[in-house]
Formats: structure tokens, sequence, C-alpha cells
């Protein structure tokens, strides 16, 4: 599995509660080399959009609902990487 269909994956799991946020949000911090080798702009955007939901999460300006939301949102927005 590519990087992007793992990090679609991940954010997908979050967003239909499959994962916690926190899991997440370990998972990206993991792996924010790749991203940053992985060079794609959906990417980035993608992963941007995550840790940003995931620190108002945690500052108390966001509810799990809320975030999974937007999650969902997010994902409708960038293209599905491609399983090969």
């Amino acid at each position: 599995m590519s990087f992007a269909e793992d990090l679609y994956k991940r954010i997908e799991a979050a967003a239909e509660g499959s994962i916690s946020p926190s899991v997440l949000h370990t998972w990206l911090d993991e792996h924010v080399g790749s991203l940053d080798e992985a060079a794609d702009d959906n990417l980035d955007e993608l992963a941007e959009r995550a840790w940003m939901l995931l620190a108002e999460l945690d500052n108390g300006h966001r509810t799990v609902a809320d975030v999974r939301a937007e999650l969902r949102a997010s994902l409708r927005r960038v293209v599905t990487p491609r399983v090969t």
C-alpha cells in the first residue's frame, strides 16, 4: 500500500469512527517524514487539515463529531488514491 493510500485510509477510519482522533494524531506525527517525501499537494492539504482539526479538538474548540464530519468533507475534496 502506498503512503497516499495509507493516509487516506487512516483519515477515513477516523472520520468513520473506526479509530479515535488520538490514534490518527499519533500516526500523523509518526509519518510526517513520509508526507514530506511524498511531495504531493493533495496529501499535504489533507494532512494539514487533519492536523488543524485535531489541534482544535485538543484545545476544546471542536467535538469529536465535528472533527469526524470535517474529515469526511476533506476526504470528498481530494482525489481518492488509486489502489495499485
